[in-house]
């Protein structure tokens, strides 16, 4: 997300490969400042880069709408596209 609000720049497309519960304190960064985010039985991610739209990463500009509670999504809403260089 860009600041306050409800716009989201796209990163990128990933596939979900596999999930894992648990305490994940192993995979957390030396001196990561928020290490409560790696314990409390969370998911940890295991994901596989597309590359499907790549030439659309720090480029498109998504109105994100209410759904901004979770960046992460499964697409199966519209969105509006706000900005995209390529299409100009």
């Amino acid at each position: 997300g860009e600041r306050k609000g409800t716009t989201a720049v796209f990163l990128g497309l990933y596939e979900v490969k596999s999930e894992i519960e648990g305490d994940h304190t192993k995979r957390m960064p030396k001196g990561y400042p928020f290490p409560e985010e790696f314990k409390n039985n969370r998911y940890w991610y295991e994901l596989d880069k597309s590359n499907a739209m790549n030439r659309f990463e720090e480029r498109l500009k998504i109105e994100w709408g209410r759904a901004t509670l979770a960046w992460c999504q499964n697409a199966t809403n519209d969105k509006v596209i706000l900005e995209c260089p390529e299409f100009d």
